[in-house]
């Protein structure tokens, strides 16, 4: 997800790299307007475009896009049921503060089936890469001079 302060992307790119721009990097990594293109994994493609509005994302998988008249929002992990606002966006970008999805869960739970009350974060502001450690199991933050990447 990338959120822009400038109308195309081209605009962002520094006038001394526009060339290897146009002739490297965009045909490598971006999909033209072909139906081939569009479908090719691996290629990036334009999700939604804003020319007025807003963009709130708390990491990759977490974000919102707010205006013309339309909401693009991604909560992985919670139900698009549970509905979260702008303003939830922002009180967890700026406040910490987590709005809890509630919701109820059909389970088996020996040979019986079980309803289940289950809560959990509807946003998450946190997205820590893992390490899967030698013992092929074993997971851990991944930390680049001390920090988590």
């Amino acid at each position: 997800m990338l959120g822009l302060t400038k109308p195309h992307l081209i605009d962002c790119v520094k006038e001394e790299r526009i060339d290897e721009w146009k002739e490297k990097i965009i045909p490598e990594w971006f999909a033209d307007e072909s139906i081939r293109q569009s479908k090719e994994p691996g290629l990036l493609k334009t999700e939604k475009e804003l020319s007025e509005g807003q963009y709130i994302g708390l990491s990759s998988k977490c974000y919102i896009m707010d205006g013309e008249g339309t909401i693009k929002k991604s909560t992985k992990g919670t139900s698009q049921k549970f509905q979260v606002t702008g303003a939830d966006f922002m009180d967890c970008l700026l406040k910490r503060t987590i709005p809890i999805a509630k919701s109820i869960q059909l389970t088996k739970r020996k040979q019986t089936m079980v309803l289940r009350s289950v809560k959990k974060r509807a946003l998450n502001s946190n997205y820590v890469k893992h390490e899967v450690q030698n013992d092929l199991i074993t997971i851990k933050p991944l930390q680049k001079d001390g920090e988590y990447i």
